[in-house]
Formats: C-alpha cells, structure tokens, sequence
C-alpha cells in the first residue's frame, strides 16, 4: 500500500528544481531579490532590477492582485504622479512590497545596511570585520541632508553618484568576505593538483564559480576535491553550510563545442574525495595522499 504524506518544501527541495520550469524563473527572481536588497537597493530602482531580469507586467498584476495591493498601488499613483507612467507604478509597489517582506523576514539586515552607509558618509571608507577596507570619499565631501539624501547643490549633481556608493559601502564588507573564502580555496586546489602531476587545471573563476578544464581520467577526482575543499567549515561558529554544485560540458567535438561553449553543461554527482582518490590511485597505479586542508 502506497502513501503519501505532505510536508512543507525545504530549500533542498526547491533546489532540485531550479533547471525546470516554472521554478527555473522563481529561482532567477528569488536570486535578483536576494542580491539587490542585501546591496542596499532602493525601491525605485529595484523596481527596475525586477523588470530587466524577466518580472514581467503580468507578474506584477498577479502580485498586487493576491497580495492586495491595491491602496498601495493607489497610493504611488498619486505620490509618482508625473514621474512614472502606470507600468513604472505597478513595478515600484510590488519592489516595496518585496521589499518590506524580505526585511521583516530577516532581523537586523536593513539596520546592518543602514550602519554600514552611515559610517563610509562619516568616515570615508567601511572596513569588513576581518580586516579589509574600501574607501569611499565622496560620501564623507557630500553634504547630506536629515532624510539622508544629498542636499542642496549636492543633490542636484551627486544624487545618483552618491546611491551608488552607499551600496557600495554597504557591499564591500560582504563581498571582501567571498574573496577571503574564495581565494585561499584556489591557491589549495591549485597546489594541490600542481602538487599531484594532474593535466587538469582551473582556468578562471567568476565571483563563487570555478571553471576547470578537466581530462576524462582525472574529472571525478577533480570534482570531489573542488567539493571537498570548497565545502569546509570554515566558520561552524555561524553554522553555515557551503555547498557546491558542478555542471560538466564536453567539449572534445564541433558540436558539442557550438552547442556548449559558455553555456552551463549537464548536471552531475560528486562522489566523496577519499573514495574518489582511492578508485584514481587504483586505477592509474599511483599512490597520491591528500594534503591537509589548511585554509
């Protein structure tokens, strides 16, 4: 006898899903959101995040419609009256409603925001908590007013110049944090294939994306070691998990090269290192050890 019982979806689950439709487009929607409203965006121009990344007008009438957003609506339509037509109306309540939600959800978050602009306008630089600082002049030259908006004169020539770097002050202590992940992991694995004689090799990385030339022998070896590395608890205190996902394309034909070259490639499973090691050693006859993970 078969049953089945609900549960509520976990991010596990949703990810799963992120290469099908519709929840390949949530998944893209989600990531714009997450990303612009951590980086201090405003609700003007998250507004216009939201339309350049695929949220279409429909979507917006879904949304004001299920999630009552009528008065709200009403309302910018008088305050923006002149400023923007209706289609800019509907983007810019539903920004401020996505806006509002994703702040409430996470405590703290627009206050972090907020500390971080406040200090690059009063000292000149914002400076991560372990260790780096960007500068950030022009904040401290700009006179602000008490709405937090450039004032007079300032206003008129450094309004957009001066949102700019607010959200440049309240990012860098977030993306300095990548690079001190991200750039011990690279001299590691690069060590560490140097290290073993492998032909493959990491080429370029993105921001957190690896990309790696890979020889057939050696590609299950790679992957688990990219995991293995990538995925060390560096911070347990926080109890964050990192995880890693890896896409394989082959690139060995004329077809697959016009068909695959700068696209993502096909998902695959990545096996545990030391399984992965001991099946290479068994195969090619070597005995490789792997080295402490010293990050």
């Amino acid at each position: 006898m078969l049953t089945i019982k609900e549960r509520p979806a976990t991010v596990y689950d949703f990810m799963k899903l992120k290469d099908y439709k519709p929840w390949k487009g949530w998944r893209r929607t989600a990531k714009t959101i997450n990303f612009s409203l951590v980086f201090g965006c405003a609700p003007g121009r998250f507004g216009q995040t939201l339309r350049d990344k695929g949220f279409t007008e429909a979507d917006c009438d879904e949304l004001i419609q299920d999630a009552h957003l009528q008065e709200s609506y009403k309302q910018y339509k008088e305050k923006k009256a002149g400023k923007l037509d209706e289609l800019g109306i509907k983007y810019i309540t539903c920004a401020q409603f996505m806006r509002d939600g994703f702040f409430s959800g996470y405590k703290g978050l627009e206050d972090r925001i907020t500390r971080e602009q406040n200090y690059g306008v009063a000292h000149g630089f914002v400076r991560a908590w372990h260790g780096p600082f960007r500068h950030t002049p022009a904040l401290k030259l700009i006179h602000f007013g008490s709405n937090g908006m450039p004032d007079g004169a300032d206003n008129k020539f450094w309004s957009k110049y001066a949102s700019e770097q607010k959200n440049i002050a309240c990012n860098s202590t977030i993306q300095t944090m990548e690079v001190r992940i991200a750039f011990p992991c690279i001299h590691w694995l690069c060590q560490t294939v140097k290290k073993w004689g492998l032909k493959s090799y990491m080429w370029n990385m993105t921001h957190d994306s690896q990309d790696w030339v890979l020889y057939d022998k050696e590609e299950k070896l790679v992957e688990a070691l990219v995991k293995y590395c990538c995925t060390y608890e560096r911070e347990p205190v926080y109890g964050i998990h990192m995880g890693v996902d890896c896409e394989v394309s082959d690139l060995s034909t004329p077809e697959n090269r016009e068909k695959m070259m700068y696209h993502h490639g096909e998902g695959v499973e990545i096996g545990d290192i030391h399984e992965e090691l001991a099946k290479y050693n068994k195969l090619m006859g070597t005995n490789l050890e792997l080295p402490p993970l010293d990050l």
